[in-house]
Protein backbone atom coordinates (compact mmCIF):
# COMPACT_ATOMS: atom_id res chain seq x y z
CA UNK A 1 0.00 0.00 0.00
CA UNK A 2 1.40 3.83 -1.14
CA UNK A 3 0.56 6.60 1.22
CA UNK A 4 0.27 9.69 -1.05
CA UNK A 5 -0.42 13.26 -0.29
CA UNK A 6 -3.60 14.64 -0.31
CA UNK A 7 -4.62 18.30 -1.46
CA UNK A 8 -8.58 19.25 -0.45
CA UNK A 9 -10.18 21.73 -1.83
CA UNK A 10 -9.84 23.88 0.98
CA UNK A 11 -5.61 23.70 0.48
CA UNK A 12 -5.23 21.75 3.51
CA UNK A 13 -2.92 18.50 3.07
CA UNK A 14 -2.83 14.73 4.74
CA UNK A 15 -1.38 11.64 4.14
CA UNK A 16 -3.09 8.67 3.43
CA UNK A 17 -3.58 5.69 0.63
CA UNK A 18 -6.58 6.86 -0.39
CA UNK A 19 -8.71 10.44 -0.91
CA UNK A 20 -11.53 11.54 2.12
CA UNK A 21 -13.75 12.76 -0.60
CA UNK A 22 -13.36 12.58 -4.35
CA UNK A 23 -12.15 15.77 -5.01
CA UNK A 24 -8.65 15.50 -3.39
CA UNK A 25 -6.04 15.86 -5.39
CA UNK A 26 -2.57 13.42 -4.89
CA UNK A 27 0.30 16.10 -4.80
CA UNK A 28 3.88 15.62 -4.20
CA UNK A 29 5.32 15.11 -0.84
CA UNK A 30 6.87 17.88 0.66
CA UNK A 31 10.47 18.42 0.55
CA UNK A 32 12.14 16.64 3.84
CA UNK A 33 14.38 20.60 4.27
CA UNK A 34 10.74 22.28 4.04
CA UNK A 35 9.29 21.90 8.08
CA UNK A 36 6.33 24.26 6.85
CA UNK A 37 4.76 24.83 3.40
CA UNK A 38 2.21 25.64 1.54
CA UNK A 39 1.42 23.62 -1.32
CA UNK A 40 0.55 25.84 -4.62
CA UNK A 41 -2.12 24.96 -6.68
CA UNK A 42 -1.02 27.20 -9.88
CA UNK A 43 2.41 26.29 -9.82
CA UNK A 44 1.66 22.78 -8.81
CA UNK A 45 4.94 23.38 -6.74
CA UNK A 46 5.83 23.54 -2.71
CA UNK A 47 6.42 27.02 -1.34
CA UNK A 48 8.23 27.74 1.99
CA UNK A 49 6.28 29.38 4.73
CA UNK A 50 7.63 31.62 7.37
CA UNK A 51 6.04 32.26 10.59
CA UNK A 52 5.44 35.82 11.77
CA UNK A 53 8.05 37.24 14.49
CA UNK A 54 6.53 36.53 17.81
CA UNK A 55 6.73 39.00 20.82
CA UNK A 56 9.49 37.28 22.26
CA UNK A 57 11.28 37.94 19.04
CA UNK A 58 13.53 41.07 19.13
CA UNK A 59 14.22 43.63 16.26
CA UNK A 60 16.79 44.17 13.88
CA UNK A 61 17.66 47.31 15.60
CA UNK A 62 17.75 45.50 19.07
CA UNK A 63 20.26 42.92 17.60
CA UNK A 64 22.02 45.78 16.05
CA UNK A 65 22.58 47.06 19.75
CA UNK A 66 23.27 44.08 21.21
CA UNK A 67 25.81 43.41 18.41
CA UNK A 68 27.56 47.35 19.08
CA UNK A 69 27.51 46.17 22.73
CA UNK A 70 29.53 42.63 22.48
CA UNK A 71 32.09 44.44 20.64
CA UNK A 72 33.19 47.13 22.84
CA UNK A 73 32.81 44.58 25.78
CA UNK A 74 34.82 42.44 24.14
CA UNK A 75 32.49 39.52 23.97
CA UNK A 76 31.08 37.14 21.18
CA UNK A 77 27.87 35.32 20.62
CA UNK A 78 28.30 34.01 24.03
CA UNK A 79 27.84 37.89 25.37
CA UNK A 80 24.85 38.49 23.45
CA UNK A 81 23.19 35.39 24.79
CA UNK A 82 23.40 35.66 28.09
CA UNK A 83 22.56 39.84 27.78
CA UNK A 84 19.34 39.15 25.67
CA UNK A 85 18.36 36.57 28.64
CA UNK A 86 19.37 38.79 31.42
CA UNK A 87 21.78 36.83 32.78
Amino acid sequence: MQILTWLTPEDETYCAATPRAGRDTAIADRPADMPQGRYNRENGQWERVYEAPGPQDISLGEAERLWAWAEAQGEGMAGIILKALGL
